[in-house]
């Protein structure tokens, strides 16, 4: 890699890529944070080890949200360097063909509500709970918001019966 002389080494994981990256001491590194490498891995001592290494040694780490951030620094100590790139759809060139009023009338929505869409997995190592538990805490403030919540795998009966008991407090 050195020989290419490039002008930054960038690994979308801190594992294994990063650790690698740490292990070959390659520079600048940018090393961009998500998922079971920093929320599920770091629960062995082993994976704490090399992951907390590589996340240290890296110019500047990049992660998606506060809440990352904030897991980082409580796993590798406030020095590192944590920038958070919130990751969205440029909707300038997405756009799509689906009708908006169709699709309000179809699920009865109204056309002054606020519509959030995700298709986060509530279960697993995404923490998709996040989602729901940020909206909860701004739906009295904004009380025409709608979570449309798209999961992508079935759910299974407890995170069933956990996503009624929201749908019904609200």
């Amino acid at each position: 890699i050195l020989r290419f002389k490039p002008d930054v080494i960038f690994c979308n994981r801190s594992f294994p890529e990063g650790v690698l990256a740490s292990f070959c001491r390659v520079r600048p590194l940018l090393l961009r944070t998500a998922g079971q490498d920093i929320s599920k891995l770091p629960k062995y001592p082993l994976y704490r080890q090399l992951i907390c290494s590589a996340v240290r040694s890296a110019n500047i780490i990049v992660t998606q949200s506060v809440w990352e951030k904030d897991w980082l620094r409580k796993l590798c100590g406030d020095k590192i360097n944590v920038a958070i790139n919130v990751i969205g759809i440029d909707v300038t060139v997405f756009k799509p063909k689906a009708d908006k009023e169709r699709l309000r009338t179809k699920y009865g929505l109204s056309t002054d509500s606020f519509v959030v869409i995700t298709n986060r997995y509530l279960t697993g190592i995404y923490n998709g709970w996040l989602v729901v538990k940020a909206l909860e805490s701004i739906v009295e403030q904004c009380p025409k918001l709608v979570l449309f919540y798209v999961n992508p795998l079935k759910m299974d009966g407890p995170t069933k019966r956990k996503a009624e008991a929201v749908t019904k407090r609200y």
